[in-house]
């Protein structure tokens, strides 16, 4: 009997877990089209490049960290890395972290006393220094690790310290940190001028923009100071926890190419196995080239951007106004025809 009782009960929990995978699997699709594309071949479903979000991410959670580089201000972007989260965190026991370059090192506290529940809302929030954007952008990210006990590291550099280096130089900010600030900032950094410098001068409006050399370089340091920050940040989660993957949201200068904040923290932990994902809004999936760029990162997510479908409607309002000018132009051929038969007929 008690044999019995066991079986049963063990196949009503199959069945609950069947439910509840299956209602998962649904929901996974999310609200946005994607467009998901391998630019390494090998981890390609077709030879076009493209694969399934199933393969996606089983291929993420394989990883030992995953970088997301987003448009900072795109609404699907922001939707696609919550469900990167929830299925990461499901498939892994919910044992998995956040790391976030728009949180800072020196609000860790407030963090997590926000996630463990000892502060309110707003209190986190006015002592955070949360990005503009947080209510629409990151807020969810944030109530999903509350929700599901999920580590979050405020992995960046305080802004203060970044502008120093941009204004004063590297030597000035290390050396006014005192003891306590000293852990908020990148024990070391390196800031050599190779491809990353030639993509952050670009990306400034290349040599012609005016800037002296001197304040490029400080820039530079500045934004170099910010990686290695937010790798360091990554590397301690992985030190500590080796078997805790590790997703890393950013801004896509920081992950593009395999350099900036990736290529620091491979120096790091050259052993672990790291994912970039690069999301891209655009207004249609037709027409993509994904390979025009095949180093940019390992996939290409596509999703749709502010303009999204727009191409459409106004297709569609085109034919509809040609539509409706062709009606015109037959009923006017056809009343011209109706009133040269009368005439006609009254001549007779």
């Amino acid at each position: 009997m008690y044999i019995r009782t066991a079986i049963t009960i063990a196949a009503g929990l199959l069945v609950l877990t069947a439910m509840t995978d299956t209602a998962r699997a649904a929901d996974s699709r999310g609200p946005d089209p994607l467009r998901i594309y391998a630019l390494n071949k090998d981890a390609a479903m077709f030879p076009s490049g493209i694969t399934s979000w199933e393969s996606f991410i089983a291929d993420l959670a394989s990883s030992d960290v995953v970088f997301l580089g987003e448009y900072h201000d795109d609404d699907a972007s922001h939707r696609t890395q919550l469900r990167v989260l929830d299925e990461l965190a499901w498939r892994h026991d919910f044992r998995v972290a956040l790391a976030m370059e728009q949180f800072e090192r020196d609000v860790q506290r407030q963090l997590d006393a926000y996630l463990s529940g000892e502060i309110d809302e707003e209190s986190f929030l006015a002592d955070s220094r949360p990005w503009p954007n947080y209510p629409e952008h990151y807020r969810p990210l944030i109530e999903y690790c509350r929700e599901f006990n999920i580590p979050v590291r405020a992995g960046n550099i305080p802004r203060r310290f970044a502008s120093i280096v941009s204004k004063e130089g590297l030597p000035k900010m290390y050396g006014e940190l005192t003891d306590e600030e000293r852990p908020w900032v990148a024990g070391a950094t390196v800031n050599e001028k190779n491809a990353y410098y030639d993509n952050f001068v670009n990306a400034m409006g290349g040599h012609g923009s005016g800037m002296s050399e001197e304040k490029m370089t400080a820039f530079y340091q500045a934004q170099c100071i910010k990686d290695d920050t937010m790798a360091e940040s990554i590397a301690q989660i992985r030190d500590s926890y080796p078997d805790m993957p590790v997703l890393h949201i950013n801004g896509s200068f920081h992950s593009d190419y395999g350099l900036g904040t990736v290529e620091r923290l491979v120096q790091r932990r050259p052993d672990d196995r790291v994912v970039v994902v690069a999301l891209r809004p655009v207004d249609s999936f037709v027409n993509l080239d994904p390979f025009s760029d095949r180093e940019l990162a390992d996939y290409i997510v596509y999703v749709p951007g502010p303009d999204w479908g727009k191409w459409k409607l106004e297709t569609m309002a085109r034919e509809a106004a040609e539509a409706e000018a062709a009606e015109a132009e037959a009923a006017a051929a056809e009343a011209a025809a109706e009133a040269e038969a009368e005439a006609e007929a009254e001549a007779e």
